[in-house]
């Protein structure tokens, strides 16, 4: 998220690395977890295993166009909204082993999130 609110450009150094460890150590293809829900972690004092907040596959998505990763950014962003239930409403997160009329819905962050960023994943946007 730092560059998309203006707190670093794009092509500084420190953003490339941040999306490497975030690749590395947070990316669960297609989501990406708020944190690791790795026991050895135990940030939050809950029980491993808590959902993607797909806002951050989205924040993700929207990196890989602004650096030019176009190739892993609309795949990615239609990995996510596949997820979608059948009237195209998204959870705000998710976990692979529920179903997902489980999901909560409505999502204040990922609905808007896919109808705004949806065309920016080509090149040329």
């Amino acid at each position: 998220m730092i560059p998309l609110v203006g707190f670093l450009p794009i092509d500084d150094p420190r953003i490339a690395g941040t999306v490497r460890a975030i690749e590395r150590e947070l990316f669960e293809d297609p989501f990406v977890l708020r944190y690791s829900t790795a026991k050895e972690h135990n940030v939050d004092g809950l029980p491993p295993g808590e959902g993607a907040f797909l806002t951050c596959s989205f924040w993700l998505a929207d990196v890989y166009a602004l650096t030019g990763r176009y190739a892993d950014a609309r795949p990615l962003f239609d990995r996510v909204t596949a997820f979608a239930n059948d009237l195209g409403l998204l959870s705000g997160g998710i976990r692979r082993r529920i179903a997902p009329a489980r999901r909560k819905l409505p999502a204040a962050f990922s609905a808007p999130r896919a109808r705004k960023h949806g065309a920016q994943y080509r090149p040329g946007r």
